[in-house]
């Protein structure tokens, strides 16, 4: 697996820049000539941990830490918007449920979500994410593409149960009117 390069955050100072990085790493730079002086592991990023605030740096010391709790979220819209039903079953419990208030219909289990209309189909990137939170729980809004608008259109607030480093259930309200009241957009543009 490579490693995620993504930049999120740096401190500048008068020898060197500092930055933590999507994969967990704390980096220094050589102000001048961009020189990696060192790259420090602060923990593994595959245990669903990342560095997102800029590191500070006290006298000869850099302090920074790590955050998790967006990064299963990150990893959910990552693995649909790509249509990776794989990572998206690395995702899912064992017992993992799926419903979708008011139909009657509820999906137990990795095997028959895998099998069900859920997992992704057609060209990516069909459907879009938006994160946010319900009741305190990790959630998405999600985004279907109306290509004749050229723009993504409500659909679904998935809320997510985490359990471990897995999701074991989500439940997606077909109710985009209520959006707004989790800060999400109206429409996504293209």
């Amino acid at each position: 697996m490579s490693r995620p390069t993504t930049i999120w955050t740096f401190v500048i100072t008068s020898v060197a820049l500092f930055m933590a990085t999507l994969d967990a790493h704390v980096v220094s730079l050589d102000r001048k000539t961009g020189r990696v002086l060192w790259d420090s592991e602060m923990i593994d990023y595959t245990l669903s941990y990342s560095g997102t605030h800029a590191p500070l740096v006290v006298n000869d010391k850099v302090l920074v830490g790590v955050a998790g709790a967006e990064y299963g979220i990150r990893g959910f819209i990552d693995a649909f918007e790509s249509d990776d039903v794989d990572a998206i079953m690395a995702m899912l419990a064992e017992d993992t449920v799926f419903s979708m208030p008011p139909y009657a219909g509820v999906y137990r289990g990795r095997g028959s979500i895998r099998d069900s209309w859920l997992m992704p189909s057609g060209p990516p990137p069909r459907l879009r994410y938006v994160p946010t939170r319900a009741n305190g729980q990790l959630a998405v809004g999600t985004y279907q593409l109306d290509a004749g608008a050229d723009r993504y259109v409500p659909i679904a607030l998935d809320v997510l149960t985490l359990r471990d480093d897995s999701i074991a259930e989500i439940v997606a309200f077909r109710m985009p009117e209520l959006f707004d009241r989790f800060g999400l957009p109206g429409e996504l543009r293209t």
